[in-house]
């Protein structure tokens, strides 16, 4: 159901949500003691402070997306920040080709029978050599969706995962080949044995695979950085896009060494190593994380958070983590990583499991009944402003909404379909049941 709350005491108005700049819509997700979503609040049940102070609400408007039927009309109003998004965001810098097609399947199977009709959607890519690249935008058209998500397979993962070939085969790596009986890298004659070119290929490991290794964590490192600035860059993208975005993210994190510093065990062996007199194999950047790294994230979430985007992060390593080829990118996984993208945006996480359905699922589910609330904005209202909703009903508290809100540039009308019905700058009409305010 689709319900217009009127805010006068008995008068069964239609809310106002108008096309101007002076209106900020908010989406909100609450629960009862139960964990269940409280139908019919009205206006008087919500308390909205922008900065520390009271505001008045212009409008509240419940969303109930099971209550639509899949074959029903689907010309219902919504308000405009009313709309569930999802972004589907590929992240082919931190993942295996195995990944790749989990979350294939995964993106594809919640595309085709999770979704609502109403739902927008749209696809996004991450890549070491492209960047962040939006391949569809937030639309209604799965077959586009499919499309965006089928366009690149298992045939191109290892191109998209690594494009430019910098971790296909390190020199580290291509040496304990070697060491491991394939010498066709030496030119050999009768007079060379094969254990002088194993003791050739040990000493060429011992002198060359820790400056490697060292090389590889800053190059591992500058990439993880870059990454984090892109979900930055996102976050102001999104800014534009009125309503909440939830941004399913298909990755398997970058290594937890780079963002919080080495485990116990390793500082363990690093303290061996010492020692022991081998202080030049002691990688001593990678011992407490990287400051920058953890500054990137810090400003990435508050992009993200203004923009109303929410972060659900699923780890498509799998159980165990797949193998990687690379001297830097453990087995270890991303945890962390993860864990601080959706913990800082109020989103979910994933993990463990090869079978990501189930999840998504879920998520559809739990996300299809909140309440849009719409206020006037102030002429002195920051840029940015920090919300905080509350709900006066005993037992019933808020799940979800936006705490530090950056409102839209601009506002557009996106009922494009129904432009008699906008007349006086109104945006479509309810067709829901109102609720008695009194």
């Amino acid at each position: 159901m689709l319900l217009a709350t009127p805010l006068m005491g008995g008068a069964q108005e239609r809310p106002q949500f108008r096309t101007t700049v002076d209106v900020v819509q908010l989406q909100v997700a609450i629960a009862d003691a139960r964990g269940d979503h409280m139908p019919n609040l009205t206006g008087e049940d919500f308390v909205l402070r922008v900065n520390g102070q009271v505001r008045d609400l212009i409008a509240v408007y419940e969303v109930d997306l099971r209550q639509i039927q899949p074959d029903e009309d689907s010309d219902r109003f919504i308000p405009a920040g009313g709309w569930r998004q999802f972004l589907l965001f590929f992240d082919f810098s931190f993942t295996t080709k195995g990944g790749v097609v989990r979350a294939q399947e995964a993106a594809a199977h919640f595309v085709q029978n999770d979704l609502h009709p109403k739902d927008l959607v749209g696809v996004a890519t991450d890549s070491p050599v492209g960047g962040l690249q939006l391949v569809s935008p937030f639309t209604a058209d799965r077959g586009q969706v499919l499309d965006a998500i089928r366009g690149f397979g298992l045939n191109r993962a290892q191109f998209i995962v690594d494009p430019a070939g910098f971790v296909v085969r390190p020199l580290a790596a291509a040496l304990e080949v070697e060491a491991a009986g394939d010498f066709s890298f030496a030119e050999t004659d009768a007079r060379t044995s094969r254990s002088d070119l194993q003791a050739l290929v040990q000493q060429t490991l011992e002198a060359g695979y820790f400056d490697t290794k060292r090389a590889d964590f800053r190059r591992y490192r500058e990439e993880a950085i870059n990454y984090v600035d892109q979900l930055g860059s996102l976050g102001k993208l999104l800014t534009a896009t009125r309503g909440r975005k939830h941004v399913l993210l298909f990755s398997a994190g970058f290594d937890d060494e780079v963002l919080t510093g080495q485990t116990l065990e390793e500082l363990a062996n690093d303290s061996a190593m010492l020692q022991a007199g081998q202080a030049y194999n002691i990688n001593a950047e990678s011992r407490f994380g990287s400051a920058d790294l953890r500054r990137s994230l810090e400003q990435a979430m508050k992009n993200l958070q203004a923009s109303d985007t929410v972060f659900h992060a699923l780890d498509v390593g799998g159980l165990g983590h797949d193998a990687v080829d690379d001297t830097f990118r453990t087995t270890k996984g991303g945890k962390q990583a993860l864990s601080f993208i959706a913990d800082g945006t109020n989103g979910t996480i994933a993990w463990n499991t090869n079978d990501l359905k189930p999840f998504l699922a879920t998520l559809a589910e739990e996300t299809s009944r909140y309440y849009v609330l719409a206020y006037s904005k102030a002429a002195d209202d920051p840029p940015v402003v920090e919300l905080d909703v509350t709900v006066r009903k005993p037992g019933v508290r808020v799940i979800a909404a936006p705490r530090r809100f950056s409102p839209p540039p601009a506002y557009a009308d996106m009922d494009q379909a129904r432009p008699e019905e906008r007349r006086g700058g109104e945006v479509g009409r309810s067709r829901g049941r109102p609720v008695d305010a009194s």
